[in-house]
């Protein structure tokens, strides 16, 4: 075959090449998501109720029995090693 017949050949080969690619559909293109605008802060207009006296009483109570245990489980030997 002459270089003249290849060039031919592979000129008519690319064109060819093209006219499939123009044939199919071209993917498609994303689409960037609307950015939502930020909205202020929501100030509550009334404080919360504040916590009873006996509320407190027994958080403490709580909080001093959790320490006891704590404490005699430690160095009682209770304690996982």
């Amino acid at each position: 075959m002459s270089v003249k017949t290849l060039m031919s050949a592979a000129h008519a080969a690319g064109f060819a090449m093209a006219a499939e690619d123009l044939a199919e559909p071209s993917p498609p293109v994303m689409q960037a998501k609307p950015v939502r605008r930020a909205l202020p802060a929501r100030i509550p207009q009334t404080l919360p109720a504040p916590i009873s006296p006996d509320v407190i009483r027994m958080q403490r109570a709580l909080r001093r029995f959790w320490v006891r245990l704590w404490l005699t489980g430690a160095w009682g030997g209770r304690a996982a090693a």
